[in-house]
């Protein structure tokens, strides 16, 4: 465990050799494996949660595995993206964020983003629509990812956009295009 509750240090291996390839110091993970073993808790029926009477233990429903799968889906797709995509100007990322939408409209514009910053560097530069459908949102949006996520961080940093860039897009909103 790294210095501060809910961070991870994760030292990737080769499996054969067990030479380490890569380590993510202060990865916050958790924000993504919890939810998804929290999930698992109540997918698999355990006892310990349900009891033992047999009829809360097991369920008969296709849609339960097809919710399983969506949540399971999500929450690997934003491990992996944790690790390999984002670029974050902070260190951490907030606990409470935790329910997302759209996935391909999610993933597309943090791909986008991180294209910002495909140097490396911190600096802060404005987004723009790429070929990309899922990107146009940029055209009238300054957070079209939060359009999935959380209105209030859309407004945070759409605000942080109008104070740092003086030529910053005056028909973009922060979420939704020409109301909010």
């Amino acid at each position: 465990m790294g210095g501060r509750a809910g961070f991870f240090e994760v030292e990737i291996l080769d499996w054969k050799t067990k030479e380490q390839l890569c380590f993510l110091d202060k990865v916050f993970l958790i924000e993504y494996t919890g939810p998804l073993f929290i999930y698992f808790l109540f997918y698999f029926r355990m006892p310990f949660v349900y009891g033992l009477d047999e009829r809360f233990t097991s369920s008969p429903h296709p849609v339960v595995n097809l919710a399983c799968i969506c949540h399971s889906f999500h929450y690997i797709k934003r491990l992996i993206e944790t690790i390999f995509v984002h670029r974050f100007s902070h260190g951490t990322m907030p606990l409470r964020n935790i329910v997302k939408l759209c996935e391909a409209g999610n993933f597309s514009i943090h791909v986008a983003l991180s294209d910002l910053r495909r140097d490396g560097s911190k600096t802060r530069k404005i987004p723009y629509p790429t070929k990309n459908p899922f990107t146009w949102l940029f055209f009238f949006v300054s957070c079209p990812n939060y359009t999935y996520e959380m209105t209030i961080w859309a407004k945070d940093k759409h605000y942080t956009y109008l104070r740092e860039f003086k030529d910053y897009p005056s028909v973009r909103m922060p979420i939704i295009p020409f109301l909010l």
